[in-house]
């Protein structure tokens, strides 16, 4: 049975993959994942004392180092001077000598490997690190946790350059900036009942996440190009807030007041449970994903109740719900710092680029049918992201300043 991947420690998961590989039967997003994780230098002292567990198996005696440094030597050399191409014909050179151990022609594959997959990385990218010298793109790394808030007066605070502590008290409410990525409003009960009709936004910019903690304690973390619009005091009857983007909300439990998530027409009703809300308006589809609890759907008379697990569609075309059960993994993937792709349609991975990368994306030829797997880390530069999407010869990227154009390969 395969392991659950979002259990696993660092050390796991290379192993896992590493294993994987050795057996060919790594599938096309793990390949994708393995390659992005060769590609951090901080993994290598592990992936060192993995490939040594491996040389350590299938035999009684210690390798001698020498032989095993030379075999490290060769392979790096001959992939470094060759083409991926040439990999069979490496191999074949090392089984060749048959008087060296079966562990050494596995450990001669995987480092093989390794080193090709630094050559499909460095390589094939390099256009990319070329064009973006050249052009000297911007926006290119993410763009940091920067947001907006804006005040019941009008008035706007810059959350990232604001100082931690007290940003505003006023009738019992005090504002607190814990973190340079949250904010928590505290309410002592003293608050009027005008406070009710007073409202406070928060937005991200593109490239940017935030943390608040409402008033009543229920915390919502803001995707990138997001905005959460709420009142000061919620009201007896219930608490709504207004989204627009992405959020992923933990409520705090209520039963006397519901919480409510307006997106256009549309609201989730919920009394304490966690869930995402994706509504971008360039995306077609307002989609809430539950994780725990129970939350109904609402759409001019049309109602749904969702199950844990379970996610409810909306398309702008459309009045009516449909309901399917995604990947959790793949929907919370931004709040835990990844893109997570699975068969995911390149419009749909490049859309999400943007909003990250703060980036202009154009289209030439038909990519309609591209799709595409993995998972890769948000902190990285867009160019590294790029050259693994580049290296399943499905697509390619033209880049101009911050402008990328998607072709296909």
């Amino acid at each position: 049975m395969q392991p659950n991947r979002m259990t696993m420690t660092l050390h796991d998961e290379l192993k896992y993959l590493l294993e994987k590989y050795l057996s060919h039967q790594l599938r096309e997003e793990e390949r994708t994942r393995f390659l992005f994780l060769l590609h951090q230098h901080e993994n290598q002292s592990l992936l060192e004392d993995l490939i040594e567990s491996v040389l350590n198996q299938g035999h009684d005696q210690e390798p001698l180092a020498s032989n095993k440094q030379q075999i490290f030597e060769a392979v790096i050399k001959e992939a470094e001077i060759r083409t991926p191409s040439a990999q069979a014909e490496i191999i074949d050179s090392f089984t060749r000598h048959q008087n060296r151990p079966r562990w050494i022609l596995y450990v001669a594959a995987a480092v093989l490997f390794l080193s090709a997959g630094t050559w499909l990385l460095t390589n094939q990218g390099l256009k990319i690190h070329q064009e973006m010298a050249k052009n000297k793109a911007v926006g290119m790394l993410p763009v940091g946790n920067g947001a907006l808030l804006t005040l019941a007066d009008g008035s706007e605070v810059v959350l990232n350059d604001a100082k931690k502590g007290l940003l505003k008290s006023e009738k019992g409410l005090r504002i607190l900036k814990s973190n340079k990525e949250e904010i928590t409003y505290s309410n002592t009960g003293s608050a009027g009942a005008a406070d009710i009709t007073r409202y406070n936004t928060i937005t991200t910019l593109k490239g940017g996440q935030y943390h608040i903690t409402l008033p009543d304690k229920t915390n919502v973390w803001l995707n990138a190009a997001s905005s959460l619009k709420f009142p000061l005091s919620f009201s007896a009857k219930n608490r709504t807030v207004i989204l627009s983007g992405e959020g992923y909300f933990e409520v705090s439990r209520d039963t006397n007041r519901p919480f409510i998530v307006k997106v256009n027409d549309m609201q989730v009703n919920v009394l304490g449970t966690h869930f995402n809300v994706m509504a971008y308006n360039d995306e077609g589809t307002v989609e809430t994903t539950l994780v725990k609890g129970s939350v109904q759907l609402s759409n001019h008379g049309e109602h749904v109740v969702l199950k844990p697990g379970q996610q409810g569609r909306l398309s702008q075309q459309s009045e009516k719900f449909t309901i399917s059960r995604p990947r959790i993994d793949q929907i919370m993937a931004w709040k835990n710092g990844e893109f997570r792709f699975e068969n995911t349609e390149i419009g749909t991975i490049m859309r999400q680029l943007s909003r990250w990368y703060d980036l202009s994306v154009v289209y030439k030829g038909d990519i309609s049918e591209v799709k595409l797997s993995g998972v890769l880390s948000r902190k990285e530069e867009v160019s590294q992201l790029l050259e693994i999407l580049e290296a399943t010869h499905k697509v390619h990227f033209d880049i101009k300043g911050n402008k990328i154009t998607v072709l296909p390969d």
